[in-house]
């Protein structure tokens, strides 16, 4: 099978899959001890992400990847997005955000493509990377002339 198709049919996989396949850190926990003392869990910052791939304005490739977090220990954060191509390795596309909930677009991407998009959260005051996620995704091909696609 050739890299592309093992690519696809990798990328399929995991968006079948859902986004509950999203690797990532953040939300271990650390366990309690001496006398009557309980755990206590690390905080997790992103709670939903996911890439949905379509077409911009229906004539080229998109994806958009809408999250939220949730406030943890005060700290303030910044949300890092990064799309890389899979097909050539390249990055092709970064932003980042200081909002809570939002969907961050990458328009104008290539059509047919595998990507693998990473987020990341971290501490505003310290730098400190609080929680990251991967999800793969692939756009889609180019629409057939005089189509409309929404």
């Amino acid at each position: 099978m050739t890299r592309t198709k093992c690519l696809l049919l990798l990328a399929g996989t995991l968006l079948a899959a859902g986004s509950g396949i999203a690797s990532g850190s953040g939300g271990g926990g650390t366990g309690g001890g001496g006398t009557g003392g309980g755990g206590t869990t690390a905080c997790a910052p992103i709670q939903s992400l996911k890439a949905v791939p379509g077409y911009y304005k229906g004539a080229v490739a998109a994806i958009w990847t809408p999250c939220s977090l949730q406030q943890c220990n005060g700290a303030y954060y910044i949300a890092y997005i990064k799309a890389t191509n899979l097909d050539t390795g390249l990055v092709t596309y970064v932003n980042s955000s200081y909002l809570m909930s939002a969907t961050i677009d990458y328009d104008f991407a290539p059509f047919s493509t595998n990507f693998r998009i990473d987020f990341t959260v971290v501490d505003q005051s310290t730098g400190a990377v609080l929680d990251s996620r991967s999800v793969i995704t692939a756009t889609p091909p180019p629409p057939p002339p005089g189509s409309t696609v929404g």
